[in-house]
């Protein structure tokens, strides 16, 4: 596989109230061309605070973002976004309200003196599920999904290498949902786009990505092939975020027993050692005082636990 997006050692800062918050803290991953990886992790994990540091939008603390193994600041704007293109999570904040669809679509096509502009409007139009007519609405007469869609439409226009995209099914209906994904796996397959994916539907992920990420507190926790890291996680959190899906779960009974306490700890105040240890219910000792490395414990799997593969299912941990 070839390797077209990557983050080394990432870091990203916020000041808060003169506190520094760690939003990112030094995460290491690489997308290659063709591939869906997934980040996953609940609110707050640092998911979508990496994509937009991926996409440059954010300033790293430290580390370097490398796009065909060229770090960013020595990439062309113009050819990084024509290669690299987001879709983000909010539909009603990524349009702007004063531009008929149409326009919102052909925006980057006129910076890159696309050639039938009108016609890759409709074929996009067509490919994302909506009629001719959407092209003269303004965003104000569209639903969320539908939005969500001209967002996307947008993305694929100037025929990217990578989409970035920030749980860009959720507002969809399922019937759309799988003509997207049809959609999404036909252009990997000729056009060899990779995509990074950010979802809390771990249903999804199985369905789509070939690796996962699995973020907590602004770190990866693990790391490795998505389907078997969901049949078989070598962390405990995410075997938790596998007991919180149904339809993962091994039985009720397993979704019941793992049920994480309390909310993450606040970045502003990460507790000393594994910062996952005040949740997890296999902590020991050594988990309070001293921080796993994210280390290979299999081939092509990645967790960062002092325990990692004492723990198979959810079903293996008892209340």
């Amino acid at each position: 596989m070839t390797e077209i997006l990557a983050a080394h050692d990432v870091a990203v800062e916020f000041t808060h109230d003169g506190q520094t918050l760690q939003a990112v803290r030094g995460i290491d991953l690489t997308l290659d061309e063709g591939e869906t990886l997934a980040l996953v992790g609940e609110s707050g994990s640092g998911k979508s605070t990496l994509a937009l540091a991926l996409l440059g939008v954010h300033q790293l603390a430290r580390g370097k973002v490398t796009f065909r193994g060229d770090e960013l600041a020595s990439v062309e704007p113009h050819i990084f976004r024509k290669h690299v293109q987001p879709v983000l999570q909010d539909p009603y904040a990524s349009l702007d309200p004063r531009w008929r669809v149409a326009r919102s679509i052909a925006e980057p096509l006129h910076a890159l003196k696309f050639g039938n502009i009108e016609a890759r409007v409709a074929s996009l139009l067509d490919a994302v599920g909506l009629a001719a007519e959407f092209a003269s609405y303004l965003p104000n007469a569209l639903s969320g999904g539908q939005r969500q869609r001209v967002a996307l439409a947008r993305a694929l226009a100037p025929e990217p290498s990578v989409l970035i995209a920030d749980e860009p099914l959720s507002a969809l209906d399922m019937s759309v949902q799988a003509q997207i994904l049809t959609l999404l796996a036909d252009l990997q397959r000729t056009s060899r786009i990779a995509l990074l994916l950010i979802a809390h539907d771990l249903t999804l992920v199985q369905r789509v990505a070939q690796r996962v990420a699995v973020l907590y507190l602004g770190r990866v926790v693990e790391q490795g092939p998505a389907a078997r890291t969901l049949a078989a996680p070598l962390h405990p959190y995410t075997a938790a975020l596998i007991a919180a899906t149904p339809s993962l779960a091994r039985t009720a009974a397993d979704a019941e027993r793992l049920v994480l306490p309390g909310e993450p700890p606040s970045p502003l105040a990460p507790p000393p050692g594994c910062e996952f240890h005040p949740r997890c219910p296999i902590a020991r000792d050594i988990c309070r005082t001293e921080r796993p490395l994210l280390v290979e414990h299999a081939p092509g799997r990645k967790a960062a636990c002092h325990f990692a593969g004492e723990i198979t299912r959810s079903s293996d941990i008892s209340s």
